[in-house]
Protein backbone atom coordinates (compact mmCIF):
# COMPACT_ATOMS: atom_id res chain seq x y z
CA UNK A 1 0.00 0.00 0.00
CA UNK A 2 1.35 3.40 -0.95
CA UNK A 3 1.31 5.89 1.39
CA UNK A 4 0.86 9.64 0.78
CA UNK A 5 1.63 12.09 3.21
CA UNK A 6 -0.63 15.78 2.43
CA UNK A 7 -0.08 18.94 3.09
CA UNK A 8 -2.45 22.08 3.48
CA UNK A 9 -2.42 25.74 5.59
CA UNK A 10 -6.09 25.32 6.49
CA UNK A 11 -8.15 22.86 8.92
CA UNK A 12 -9.40 20.73 5.96
CA UNK A 13 -13.22 20.79 7.78
CA UNK A 14 -14.07 20.82 4.89
CA UNK A 15 -11.76 21.47 2.10
CA UNK A 16 -13.62 19.37 -0.57
CA UNK A 17 -10.67 19.89 -3.04
CA UNK A 18 -8.55 18.23 -0.43
CA UNK A 19 -10.99 15.51 1.10
CA UNK A 20 -11.70 14.59 -2.38
CA UNK A 21 -8.64 13.86 -3.78
CA UNK A 22 -7.54 11.37 -0.81
CA UNK A 23 -10.86 9.81 -0.88
CA UNK A 24 -10.18 8.87 -4.46
CA UNK A 25 -6.59 7.57 -3.37
CA UNK A 26 -7.79 5.97 -0.41
CA UNK A 27 -10.37 4.32 -3.03
CA UNK A 28 -7.67 2.64 -5.22
CA UNK A 29 -5.73 1.46 -2.15
CA UNK A 30 -3.11 4.27 -0.75
CA UNK A 31 -2.88 5.14 2.35
CA UNK A 32 -3.60 8.38 2.98
CA UNK A 33 -2.87 11.32 5.57
CA UNK A 34 -3.49 15.17 5.48
CA UNK A 35 -1.61 16.98 7.67
CA UNK A 36 -3.60 20.40 8.01
CA UNK A 37 -3.27 23.94 9.68
CA UNK A 38 -5.93 24.59 12.25
CA UNK A 39 -5.05 27.84 13.04
CA UNK A 40 -7.83 28.65 14.95
CA UNK A 41 -8.55 25.82 16.88
CA UNK A 42 -11.73 24.82 15.22
CA UNK A 43 -11.90 21.81 14.71
CA UNK A 44 -11.20 18.21 16.40
CA UNK A 45 -7.36 17.12 16.48
CA UNK A 46 -7.58 14.64 14.61
CA UNK A 47 -10.27 12.76 12.01
CA UNK A 48 -10.93 10.06 9.77
CA UNK A 49 -13.21 10.87 6.71
CA UNK A 50 -14.60 7.70 4.37
CA UNK A 51 -10.49 6.44 5.06
CA UNK A 52 -8.56 9.70 5.14
CA UNK A 53 -7.09 10.68 8.31
CA UNK A 54 -6.07 14.44 9.26
CA UNK A 55 -4.02 15.40 11.92
CA UNK A 56 -4.55 18.87 12.88
CA UNK A 57 -1.93 21.02 13.91
CA UNK A 58 -3.10 23.34 16.45
CA UNK A 59 -0.34 26.02 18.32
CA UNK A 60 -1.60 29.59 19.33
CA UNK A 61 -4.16 31.73 17.06
CA UNK A 62 -2.97 32.45 13.67
CA UNK A 63 -5.62 34.87 11.71
CA UNK A 64 -5.75 34.42 8.01
CA UNK A 65 -5.08 37.70 6.24
CA UNK A 66 -1.27 37.40 5.03
CA UNK A 67 -0.12 39.25 8.37
CA UNK A 68 3.35 39.02 10.17
CA UNK A 69 1.42 35.94 12.58
CA UNK A 70 -0.01 34.12 9.48
CA UNK A 71 3.39 33.76 8.05
CA UNK A 72 4.94 32.39 11.16
CA UNK A 73 2.06 30.53 11.51
CA UNK A 74 2.49 28.67 9.13
CA UNK A 75 6.27 27.96 9.05
CA UNK A 76 5.10 26.80 12.83
CA UNK A 77 2.84 24.05 11.28
CA UNK A 78 5.14 23.55 8.54
CA UNK A 79 7.98 22.41 11.06
CA UNK A 80 5.70 20.11 12.75
CA UNK A 81 4.38 18.30 9.45
CA UNK A 82 7.65 17.99 8.10
CA UNK A 83 9.02 16.53 11.85
CA UNK A 84 5.99 14.38 12.10
CA UNK A 85 6.67 13.11 8.36
CA UNK A 86 9.94 11.84 8.98
CA UNK A 87 8.91 9.83 11.60
CA UNK A 88 6.95 7.22 8.96
CA UNK A 89 8.41 8.38 5.31
CA UNK A 90 5.55 8.19 2.73
CA UNK A 91 6.09 7.31 -0.89
CA UNK A 92 4.56 10.73 -1.96
CA UNK A 93 4.50 13.58 -0.72
CA UNK A 94 1.64 15.50 -1.84
CA UNK A 95 1.36 19.85 -1.52
CA UNK A 96 -2.00 21.68 -1.23
CA UNK A 97 -0.60 25.37 -2.65
CA UNK A 98 2.31 27.13 -3.17
CA UNK A 99 2.65 28.06 0.34
CA UNK A 100 3.89 24.37 1.14
CA UNK A 101 5.88 23.39 -1.54
CA UNK A 102 8.79 25.01 -0.15
CA UNK A 103 8.33 21.97 2.77
CA UNK A 104 7.58 19.41 0.51
CA UNK A 105 11.12 20.04 -1.93
CA UNK A 106 12.79 19.34 1.86
CA UNK A 107 11.00 16.30 1.99
CA UNK A 108 11.45 15.40 -1.20
CA UNK A 109 15.39 15.63 -1.44
CA UNK A 110 15.87 13.89 2.08
CA UNK A 111 13.64 11.48 2.08
CA UNK A 112 14.18 10.52 -1.10
CA UNK A 113 10.49 10.46 -2.32
CA UNK A 114 7.83 11.40 -5.04
CA UNK A 115 6.44 15.22 -5.34
CA UNK A 116 3.16 16.51 -6.15
CA UNK A 117 1.83 19.80 -6.04
CA UNK A 118 -2.01 20.70 -6.89
CA UNK A 119 -2.17 24.88 -7.41
CA UNK A 120 -5.50 25.52 -6.21
CA UNK A 121 -4.87 29.27 -6.59
CA UNK A 122 -2.05 31.77 -7.18
CA UNK A 123 -1.17 31.47 -3.05
CA UNK A 124 1.25 34.95 -3.50
CA UNK A 125 -2.01 36.87 -4.37
CA UNK A 126 -3.86 36.12 -0.93
CA UNK A 127 -1.42 39.07 0.75
CA UNK A 128 -2.98 41.55 -1.43
CA UNK A 129 -6.65 40.40 -0.78
CA UNK A 130 -7.61 42.80 1.81
CA UNK A 131 -6.02 45.64 0.67
CA UNK A 132 -4.94 45.11 -3.37
CA UNK A 133 -3.23 48.59 -3.19
CA UNK A 134 -1.15 48.15 -0.44
CA UNK A 135 2.75 48.65 -1.24
CA UNK A 136 3.89 46.60 1.95
CA UNK A 137 1.41 43.75 1.00
CA UNK A 138 2.74 43.84 -2.78
CA UNK A 139 6.53 43.57 -1.54
CA UNK A 140 5.48 40.59 0.25
CA UNK A 141 3.13 39.05 -2.79
CA UNK A 142 6.06 39.44 -5.06
CA UNK A 143 8.57 37.92 -2.72
CA UNK A 144 6.25 34.86 -2.47
CA UNK A 145 5.91 34.36 -6.12
CA UNK A 146 9.59 34.58 -6.70
CA UNK A 147 10.23 31.69 -3.98
CA UNK A 148 7.22 29.83 -5.36
CA UNK A 149 8.74 30.08 -9.30
CA UNK A 150 12.05 29.01 -7.90
CA UNK A 151 10.76 25.63 -6.43
CA UNK A 152 8.37 24.75 -9.50
CA UNK A 153 10.66 22.80 -11.11
CA UNK A 154 10.88 20.24 -8.47
CA UNK A 155 7.41 18.44 -8.09
CA UNK A 156 7.19 15.23 -10.67
CA UNK A 157 3.35 15.91 -11.22
CA UNK A 158 1.31 19.62 -11.06
CA UNK A 159 -2.38 19.83 -10.71
CA UNK A 160 -3.75 23.04 -10.86
CA UNK A 161 -7.27 23.78 -10.76
CA UNK A 162 -8.02 25.47 -14.36
CA UNK A 163 -7.45 25.73 -18.09
CA UNK A 164 -8.27 27.89 -20.89
CA UNK A 165 -10.99 26.37 -23.12
CA UNK A 166 -10.38 24.99 -26.51
CA UNK A 167 -10.07 28.48 -28.72
CA UNK A 168 -10.88 30.15 -25.85
CA UNK A 169 -9.99 34.00 -24.92
CA UNK A 170 -8.36 33.44 -21.09
CA UNK A 171 -5.59 31.33 -19.88
CA UNK A 172 -6.30 29.53 -17.26
CA UNK A 173 -3.74 28.17 -14.08
CA UNK A 174 -2.37 25.53 -16.59
CA UNK A 175 -1.27 28.57 -18.77
CA UNK A 176 0.34 30.79 -15.91
CA UNK A 177 2.58 27.70 -15.55
CA UNK A 178 2.87 26.49 -19.19
CA UNK A 179 4.87 30.38 -19.37
CA UNK A 180 7.42 28.91 -16.93
CA UNK A 181 7.86 25.77 -19.33
CA UNK A 182 6.01 23.45 -16.95
CA UNK A 183 2.88 21.28 -18.00
CA UNK A 184 0.36 20.47 -15.36
CA UNK A 185 -3.10 18.27 -15.45
CA UNK A 186 -6.05 20.47 -14.78
CA UNK A 187 -8.60 19.19 -12.25
CA UNK A 188 -11.87 21.76 -12.11
CA UNK A 189 -13.63 22.23 -8.49
CA UNK A 190 -16.36 20.52 -10.66
CA UNK A 191 -18.82 17.82 -8.43
CA UNK A 192 -18.46 14.36 -9.80
CA UNK A 193 -22.54 14.94 -10.18
CA UNK A 194 -25.98 17.30 -10.21
CA UNK A 195 -27.30 17.74 -6.44
CA UNK A 196 -30.28 16.98 -6.74
CA UNK A 197 -31.94 19.30 -3.68
CA UNK A 198 -35.06 20.78 -4.21
CA UNK A 199 -35.49 24.48 -5.09
CA UNK A 200 -37.01 26.74 -2.35
CA UNK A 201 -39.06 28.95 -4.06
CA UNK A 202 -40.21 31.89 -3.18
CA UNK A 203 -42.31 34.24 -5.37
CA UNK A 204 -41.95 37.77 -3.47
CA UNK A 205 -38.32 37.96 -3.32
CA UNK A 206 -34.83 37.15 -4.91
CA UNK A 207 -32.24 35.84 -2.72
CA UNK A 208 -29.05 36.47 -3.58
CA UNK A 209 -26.59 33.85 -2.05
CA UNK A 210 -22.54 33.97 -0.96
CA UNK A 211 -22.36 30.85 0.35
CA UNK A 212 -17.86 30.46 0.90
CA UNK A 213 -15.04 32.02 2.61
CA UNK A 214 -15.80 35.81 3.45
CA UNK A 215 -12.55 37.57 2.79
CA UNK A 216 -12.80 40.03 -0.04
CA UNK A 217 -13.97 43.51 1.50
CA UNK A 218 -14.25 45.25 -1.84
CA UNK A 219 -16.47 42.44 -3.26
CA UNK A 220 -19.00 42.29 -0.39
CA UNK A 221 -19.23 46.13 -0.76
CA UNK A 222 -19.98 46.12 -4.22
CA UNK A 223 -22.85 43.36 -3.66
CA UNK A 224 -24.44 45.26 -0.12
CA UNK A 225 -24.05 48.90 -1.52
CA UNK A 226 -25.82 47.51 -5.19
CA UNK A 227 -28.84 45.59 -2.89
CA UNK A 228 -29.18 48.83 -1.06
CA UNK A 229 -29.91 50.76 -4.27
CA UNK A 230 -31.80 47.96 -5.58
CA UNK A 231 -34.62 48.23 -2.78
CA UNK A 232 -36.75 50.40 -4.38
CA UNK A 233 -36.96 48.62 -7.43
CA UNK A 234 -37.20 44.86 -6.15
CA UNK A 235 -37.74 43.05 -2.94
CA UNK A 236 -34.04 40.99 -2.22
CA UNK A 237 -33.01 39.20 0.27
CA UNK A 238 -28.94 38.54 1.06
CA UNK A 239 -28.43 35.13 2.31
CA UNK A 240 -24.92 34.99 3.01
CA UNK A 241 -22.47 31.99 4.42
CA UNK A 242 -19.00 31.47 5.59
CA UNK A 243 -16.15 32.19 8.03
CA UNK A 244 -13.08 33.91 6.50
CA UNK A 245 -11.27 36.74 8.30
CA UNK A 246 -13.67 39.19 7.26
CA UNK A 247 -17.00 37.55 8.56
CA UNK A 248 -17.10 39.10 11.92
CA UNK A 249 -17.44 42.12 9.86
CA UNK A 250 -19.48 41.98 7.17
CA UNK A 251 -22.15 40.04 9.89
CA UNK A 252 -21.93 43.71 11.24
CA UNK A 253 -21.67 45.59 8.30
CA UNK A 254 -25.36 44.29 7.44
CA UNK A 255 -27.08 44.48 11.04
CA UNK A 256 -25.92 48.28 10.31
CA UNK A 257 -27.17 48.52 6.71
CA UNK A 258 -30.34 46.62 8.04
CA UNK A 259 -31.02 49.30 11.14
CA UNK A 260 -30.30 52.25 7.88
CA UNK A 261 -31.47 50.94 4.70
CA UNK A 262 -33.93 48.13 5.73
CA UNK A 263 -32.08 45.27 3.54
CA UNK A 264 -33.30 41.91 4.53
CA UNK A 265 -30.43 39.74 5.26
CA UNK A 266 -29.53 36.17 6.80
CA UNK A 267 -26.23 35.12 8.45
CA UNK A 268 -24.85 31.75 8.63
CA UNK A 269 -21.25 30.93 9.96
CA UNK A 270 -19.27 27.92 8.83
CA UNK A 271 -21.13 25.05 7.67
CA UNK A 272 -20.38 21.78 6.60
CA UNK A 273 -20.65 20.08 3.15
CA UNK A 274 -24.53 18.95 3.18
CA UNK A 275 -25.63 22.49 4.79
CA UNK A 276 -23.58 24.06 2.35
CA UNK A 277 -25.98 22.82 -1.08
CA UNK A 278 -28.90 23.15 1.33
CA UNK A 279 -28.21 27.15 1.26
CA UNK A 280 -27.62 27.43 -2.03
CA UNK A 281 -30.67 25.29 -2.73
CA UNK A 282 -32.36 28.71 -1.10
CA UNK A 283 -31.44 30.85 -3.66
CA UNK A 284 -32.11 32.72 -6.51
CA UNK A 285 -28.17 33.28 -7.72
CA UNK A 286 -25.18 32.83 -6.37
CA UNK A 287 -23.04 35.71 -6.10
CA UNK A 288 -19.39 35.31 -6.84
CA UNK A 289 -17.36 37.94 -7.72
CA UNK A 290 -14.04 39.07 -6.96
CA UNK A 291 -11.76 42.11 -6.97
CA UNK A 292 -9.59 41.39 -9.90
CA UNK A 293 -6.89 43.74 -8.55
CA UNK A 294 -5.52 40.97 -6.09
CA UNK A 295 -4.35 39.28 -9.64
CA UNK A 296 -5.33 35.97 -9.67
CA UNK A 297 -8.96 37.07 -10.92
CA UNK A 298 -7.18 37.41 -14.56
CA UNK A 299 -5.09 34.90 -14.59
CA UNK A 300 -7.70 31.95 -14.31
CA UNK A 301 -9.24 31.68 -10.63
CA UNK A 302 -12.43 29.92 -10.77
CA UNK A 303 -14.92 29.93 -7.93
CA UNK A 304 -15.43 26.64 -6.04
CA UNK A 305 -18.75 28.63 -5.52
CA UNK A 306 -19.92 28.86 -9.16
CA UNK A 307 -19.84 24.98 -9.35
CA UNK A 308 -21.64 23.95 -6.78
CA UNK A 309 -24.58 26.22 -7.55
CA UNK A 310 -24.62 25.10 -11.03
CA UNK A 311 -24.64 21.51 -9.64
CA UNK A 312 -27.62 22.66 -7.83
CA UNK A 313 -29.20 24.30 -10.52
CA UNK A 314 -28.85 27.79 -9.39
CA UNK A 315 -26.93 30.01 -11.71
CA UNK A 316 -24.13 32.37 -10.51
CA UNK A 317 -22.42 36.06 -11.29
CA UNK A 318 -19.37 36.06 -11.61
CA UNK A 319 -16.34 38.65 -13.03
CA UNK A 320 -16.32 39.30 -17.39
CA UNK A 321 -13.29 39.54 -19.38
CA UNK A 322 -11.74 36.44 -17.81
CA UNK A 323 -12.35 32.84 -17.77
CA UNK A 324 -14.19 32.07 -15.13
CA UNK A 325 -16.87 34.70 -17.20
CA UNK A 326 -16.14 32.83 -20.53
CA UNK A 327 -17.07 29.49 -19.06
CA UNK A 328 -20.16 30.73 -17.19
CA UNK A 329 -21.42 31.55 -20.64
CA UNK A 330 -20.07 28.89 -22.24
CA UNK A 331 -21.84 26.45 -20.11
CA UNK A 332 -25.17 28.59 -19.84
CA UNK A 333 -24.32 28.67 -15.52
CA UNK A 334 -25.70 32.23 -15.25
CA UNK A 335 -24.15 36.38 -15.92
CA UNK A 336 -20.80 37.83 -16.38
CA UNK A 337 -20.88 40.97 -15.03
CA UNK A 338 -18.01 43.73 -14.84
CA UNK A 339 -16.30 44.30 -11.98
CA UNK A 340 -17.83 47.64 -10.36
CA UNK A 341 -20.46 48.19 -13.06
CA UNK A 342 -23.53 48.31 -11.05
CA UNK A 343 -26.25 48.78 -14.23
CA UNK A 344 -25.17 45.04 -15.01
CA UNK A 345 -24.92 44.08 -11.78
CA UNK A 346 -28.71 45.03 -11.30
CA UNK A 347 -29.87 43.50 -14.90
CA UNK A 348 -28.51 40.13 -13.73
CA UNK A 349 -30.01 39.94 -10.27
CA UNK A 350 -33.49 41.02 -11.58
CA UNK A 351 -33.31 38.60 -14.29
CA UNK A 352 -32.50 36.02 -12.16
CA UNK A 353 -35.47 34.55 -11.18
CA UNK A 354 -36.37 34.10 -15.08
CA UNK A 355 -33.19 32.14 -15.84
CA UNK A 356 -33.63 29.32 -18.12
CA UNK A 357 -33.29 25.36 -16.39
CA UNK A 358 -28.93 24.86 -15.38
CA UNK A 359 -27.63 21.79 -17.57
CA UNK A 360 -25.07 20.43 -15.54
CA UNK A 361 -22.51 18.50 -17.19
CA UNK A 362 -20.00 15.88 -15.67
CA UNK A 363 -17.02 15.73 -16.33
CA UNK A 364 -14.87 12.27 -16.00
CA UNK A 365 -12.09 14.43 -13.62
CA UNK A 366 -11.91 11.36 -11.03
CA UNK A 367 -10.44 9.62 -14.10
CA UNK A 368 -7.77 11.85 -15.12
CA UNK A 369 -6.88 12.72 -11.69
CA UNK A 370 -5.95 8.59 -11.31
CA UNK A 371 -4.73 8.60 -14.76
CA UNK A 372 -1.55 10.74 -14.00
CA UNK A 373 -1.24 9.58 -10.38
CA UNK A 374 -1.03 6.20 -12.57
CA UNK A 375 1.39 7.40 -15.22
CA UNK A 376 3.87 7.99 -11.73
CA UNK A 377 4.63 4.36 -11.97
Amino acid sequence: MRKVSMLVTNNCDPDPRVLRMGIWLVEEGYDVTIYAYDRMKESEKTSLVQGVKILRFQHGNSPYGGTIKTITGKKRFLKFAITEIKKSPPEIVFCHDGDTLQAGVYLKRKLNICLILDMHDLHFSWPRMNNPRSFSRRLVSKYQQKQFEKHLTKPDLIFTSSGSLRNGRFPGFKQWIKQRGIDSVVIENRPQQPRKIPKQINNKETVISYVGKIRDKEAMTFLISSVIKLRDLSKIKLLIAGDGVLSEKVERDLIQQRKEFGIDFEFHGRFDVEQKYQLIARSDVMFAMYNPKRGNISEGALPTKMFDAASVGIPSIVNSNCLMGEIIEKEEWGFSVEWGNFEELRDAILSAKKYPEINFKRKPIKDQFLEAMNSLG
